[in-house]
């Protein structure tokens, strides 16, 4: 095989060199949804922009139709990995049976057994030919099937993941999104340079420019695992655990203004269809004013307060500062504690011991009271403390009249 040296050849080389470190780097976190995925994807377009640069730098059409074959093992697979990457990043993986993936697979090994008999049918490349224009180029024309099994499915589960994760970034509270954004960012650019190369008519005679357009991608993906920790637990476990937990959890930014929400809260201050998020929060507590009023005292206030749905509860409302990587402060988190349970709890234990001190007083009294009339006016007086009345009477019947 005669190779000629290109430019085009040592940028896809370099884009297969990031994508290597970039799957290497999720290979480690493999243990943690997404990473295993990741990182197979990663493997994928690291083959598809080797072969392409193979493919280029060859000099004799048959060795550029077998680095043209290779790419098609990245091709026909990245998608459905990119699909699968998508479900686990976002708790949704399980849908991802043995018997999805497998199903999920059919259509890309379909679509490489075409790719590896083409000679015998051309469905995917009508025609193979070098190129007439001096360049050192492939030029292929796309057979029927290019368009319907490998571009059709192809372009659908990439389009299903993106909005998989689009869906979940705007769940994720602000300080997360970044990440999820990234990720749109990476695929993005290979994808928009593909559907470009992909949409120019007649045979291909241009280079095409996704294997390049993947060093961009290889650099966001590595940035997002080291600098934004792209598969640690926290994002998507932590949201999920906001968006179920009991107590209502509130984010402000430096003005007051609400970030994010989680239900609880919405269901506490009657803001379940989100639309309080960029309102200041004295709007959205203003049936509720005292709360933001003690807050601006303390950090730490119980209150009796009357929620959205009419019911009486003793909350326990808490404020804390969010400090970002820098140690500067961003804004604050507000988390209500419906603790009515406890108050009930602590005001029956108060009361059976009320109950227990009075009838140990009368007990005492008994013994040392003999003037009935005093031991009677005592034993109304702590009746009524119990039951909470400011006074009371007591009748003596006559034993011989049988009269009050």
């Amino acid at each position: 095989m005669i190779i000629e040296i290109t430019l085009y050849g040592i940028v896809c080389l370099g884009a297969a060199g990031i994508a290597v470190v970039a799957a290497f780097l999720a290979w480690r976190r493999r243990d943690v949804p997404g990473g295993a995925s990741l990182a197979a994807l990663m493997s994928m377009l690291a083959i598809w922009s080797f072969g392409s640069a193979f493919e280029n730098n060859a000099a004799d059409v048959d060795a550029k139709l077998f680095w043209a074959k290779v790419c098609y093992i990245g091709i026909v697979t990245s998608p459905v990995l990119f699909f699968t990457f998508a479900l686990e990043y976002c708790r949704l993986d399980r849908w991802l049976t043995r018997r999805t993936i497998a199903l999920l697979f059919v259509v890309p090994l379909l679509s490489f057994g075409l790719v590896a008999t083409n000679e015998w049918h051309g469905l995917i490349w009508s025609s193979i030919a070098p190129s007439t224009t001096g360049r050192n180029l492939l030029v292929t024309g796309r057979g029927p099937l290019f368009w319907v099994v490998v571009l059709g499915y192809s372009y659908s589960l990439m389009l299903l993941a993106a909005a998989i994760l689009v869906y979940t970034a705007l769940r994720l509270p602000a300080q997360y999104r970044r990440q999820t954004w990234l990720i749109l960012a990476s695929v993005a650019i290979p994808w928009v340079v593909n559907i470009v190369y992909v949409a120019s008519t007649g045979p291909s005679t241009s280079l095409d420019l996704t294997p390049i357009a993947l060093v961009a991608s290889g650099v966001l993906i590595a940035l997002n695992i080291f600098h934004f920790r792209l598969l640690d637990l926290a994002p998507i476990a932590r949201a999920t655990l906001v968006e179920h937990m009991a107590d209502g959890m509130i984010l402000l930014d430096m003005q007051d203004c609400i970030v994010d929400l989680n239900p609880a809260a919405g269901r506490y201050f009657g803001a379940e269809d989100r639309s309080v998020i960029g309102k200041h929060v004295s709007a959205v507590l203003a049936d509720w004013p005292t709360i933001f009023e003690q807050l601006a005292e303390d950090d730490k206030v119980h209150i009796e307060m009357r929620v959205a749905d009419g019911t009486l509860r003793f909350m326990q409302v808490n404020s804390a500062p969010l400090i970002d990587k820098r140690g500067r402060r961003s804004g604050r988190v507000i988390v209500t504690h419906d603790d009515t349970l406890h108050h009930q709890a602590e005001n029956a234990l108060r009361r059976q011991n009320d109950y227990l001190n009075a009838l140990q007083q009368t007990e005492m009294e008994l013994v040392a009271q003999f003037d009935l009339p005093s031991l009677l006016e005592n034993i109304v007086r702590r009746a009524g403390l119990l039951v909470g009345t400011e006074s009371g009477y007591l009748d003596l019947v006559d034993p011989e009249t049988r009269l009050l």
